[in-house]
């Protein structure tokens, strides 16, 4: 999955949330994302980017945090507000 474009630097006290999976909600995201072939193919290949990414974004300066993803939560949202549930 491609981190979006982000500024080189956040505003003092500014965190950006960075989407995080569970091990344990992987099979589903994997299952019901309608883009699952551009995500990676096992948790781990996925965790490893994703942690890689956060430390890219530190070095560039962003205040980068992991927001833990809640795949319940996210199919309601995505529902109520008419989005497509894919990694984007």
């Amino acid at each position: 999955m491609k981190m979006p474009e982000l500024p080189r630097k956040t505003a003092p006290g500014m965190v950006v949330g960075v989407a995080w999976y569970r091990e344990a909600d992987w099979p589903r995201v994997k299952e019901l994302f309608p883009d699952a072939d551009e995500l990676h193919n096992s948790y781990a290949e996925w965790l490893k980017s994703a942690e890689d990414s956060i430390k890219q974004l530190k070095r560039g300066g962003v205040a980068a945090e992991p927001f833990i993803v809640d795949i319940g939560d996210f199919l309601g949202w995505c529902l109520v507000k008419g989005r497509q549930r894919d990694g984007k």
